[in-house]
């Protein structure tokens, strides 16, 4: 088992653990298109949707020097390896209580987890 695998089952743990109390059921809905319906003259739009869990974190004091990140903007943590689609920016996020938008999406140099930087 590698770094990578080892670093992910550990994370996975976590999140089943330790973490349990503040990991979220999340739902990340992806615009794939729109179109102009002339018909019922409507915007119709297609999207694709998939839950996974994430931990939503606050910025860190230094963090927040960036002037693209505010103070009232959540940082989602997500394993890459329980989510299959790749986070956009303008993605929706929902989560209990939570409705946002992608502003910025990082992830860490291993491929172990996704950084979204989210603002409602």
């Amino acid at each position: 088992m590698g770094l990578t695998s080892k670093t992910q089952s550990a994370l996975a743990k976590a999140f089943n653990g330790s973490l349990a109390d503040a990991v979220k059921e999340v739902t990340f809905i992806l615009n794939i298109s729109s179109a102009y319906d002339e018909l019922t003259q409507t915007v119709v739009h297609t999207t694709e949707e998939e839950t996974s869990r994430g931990v939503f974190v606050d910025y860190e004091r230094n963090e927040l020097k960036d002037s693209a990140i505010i103070n009232t903007d959540d940082k989602l943590i997500v394993l890459q390896n329980e989510l299959t689609l790749v986070p956009a920016i303008d993605m929706i996020i929902s989560a209990e209580g939570y409705v946002g938008k992608v502003i910025n999406v990082r992830k860490d140099p291993a491929n172990i987890q996704w950084e979204l930087q989210c603002r409602q």
